[in-house]
């Protein structure tokens, strides 16, 4: 058992050496590559440390910001509004549904469609509707000044430990919760647009004039877990155009609903205006948070997607390349427990995804490597389950990588 000292320079996190054990069983590929299984060891670590690090401080509910410090993994330095334990001030408090965000190529052999894509990457990352809900806070953002709001989001299952009794939330809510929980999508639609309308009635109250954007994103994301396909496009192009008028131009919010609009474009081959949202995304991400930034991969890779469609090979594997760069410069950030899982998901469709730019380019030596990792990183979170659509596909494509080069 070893120990050290977050990012916050004052918890210690205990970390055990039982993740050796898992590598190890893992898959007979981390013999093959010596670099594959250092990055492995790098993400297993991360992964430990982060769930390790939730278990301590969810004991500890009387130190709530202490508690979501440590969880979020990142240092929570800003401050937050005051709070006896039972949650925070309703009027800045809302749903946050996180969409697809990653496009992922699939598997060579399938020769997918845009549309088909899209669905096959929603079934690799077998997100349960849960993973996707988060609760968000509304704070008024001192260092920027001039009125400018920032958001902030705990995962639902770390807010339902941290604050188990929590009152704040309406039964409105509540239900909605419960109907995404349950895979009831048509009465969360219903839900979820019945709130919008209410902010949309009131706009000048409470929160309203910015959770209106926020609420047609939720919209969009619930329309495409309900395959409402008529429905998809017009509330995120809502929710962009609601988040540019209360937000700003700059403001991160405005770029988780670009990158979604612009999944959604993708999907129905309006690559041009796909590759416009998912620029202006990387550009609002790169201002605010670093060109190098993890958030800066989904939309490189997102815009290599676009080009490999509209045949631009050698562009899309250099975006790609340039998006794995960044991936490894932040390989050893912990990104907390209730994170871990997802981001090491999306890290495996990154993979797969520049081992396909690798095998249609006919560069098989340099396609195995990926295709490896990212298998090994797939059976990390999803065991060795042989049938699950994220594995199955990188299996084929070793497969066929494989098959041309032995």
């Amino acid at each position: 058992m070893s120990c050290q000292v977050n990012a916050c320079g004052s918890r210690p996190i205990l970390m055990g050496d039982g993740y050796m054990d898992e590598i190890a069983s893992i898959s007979d590929l981390d013999r093959r590559s010596s670099t594959n299984s250092k990055h492995i060891l790098k993400l297993h670590q991360t992964k430990n440390r982060a769930t390790t690090t939730t278990t301590t401080a969810t004991t500890k509910r009387h130190q709530p910001l202490s508690i979501l410090k440590t969880i979020l993994g990142d240092c929570f330095c800003e401050v937050m509004p005051s709070t006896d334990g039972k949650g925070l001030s309703p009027t800045s408090q809302f749903v946050q549904l996180h969409g697809l965000q990653y496009i992922g190529l699939g598997a060579l052999e399938d020769e997918l469609t845009p549309k088909q894509r899209i669905y096959d990457t929603l079934e690799q990352l077998g997100t349960s509707a849960e993973r996707l809900m988060s609760i968000g806070y509304l704070l008024d953002d001192e260092e920027a000044g001039g009125g400018r709001k920032k958001t902030q989001s705990i995962p639902l299952e770390v807010w339902s430990k941290v604050y188990p009794n929590d009152r704040s939330m309406s039964k409105a809510t509540l239900r909605a919760i419960h109907n995404l929980r349950t895979n009831q999508f048509g009465a969360a639609l219903e839900d979820f647009r019945n709130e919008m309308n209410e902010q949309q009635t009131r706009p000048l109250r409470d929160n309203n004039f910015f959770r209106i954007g926020i609420s047609a994103h939720n919209v969009g994301v619930i329309s495409v877990l309900a395959h409402r396909d008529e429905l998809i496009i017009p509330f995120f192009e809502q929710a962009v155009s609601s988040k540019r008028v209360s937000f700003g131009d700059d403001h991160p919010e405005l770029a988780i609903s670009l990158d979604e609009l612009g999944i959604q474009y993708f999907a129905r081959e309006r690559f041009e205006d796909a590759l416009s949202s998912f620029g202006e995304s990387r550009r609002i991400k790169a201002k605010e948070f670093g060109q190098f930034h993890p958030k800066v991969v989904m939309s490189l890779n997102n815009i290599a997607c676009c080009n490999y469609q509209m045949g631009n090979l050698k562009t899309a594997s250099m975006n790609l390349e340039e998006a794995n760069a960044v991936a490894e410069r932040n390989i050893d950030q912990n990104p907390g427990a209730a994170k871990a899982n997802s981001d090491l998901l999306h890290r495996a469709i990154l993979l797969n995804n520049l081992g396909y730019l690798k095998l249609s380019l006919k560069q098989y030596e340099d396609a195995r490597p990926l295709f490896e990792e990212a298998l090994l990183i797939q059976q990390s979170v999803l065991g060795d389950a042989y049938n699950h659509r994220a594995i199955l596909d990188t299996r084929k494509n070793l497969e066929f990588t494989n098959a041309f080069h032995s």
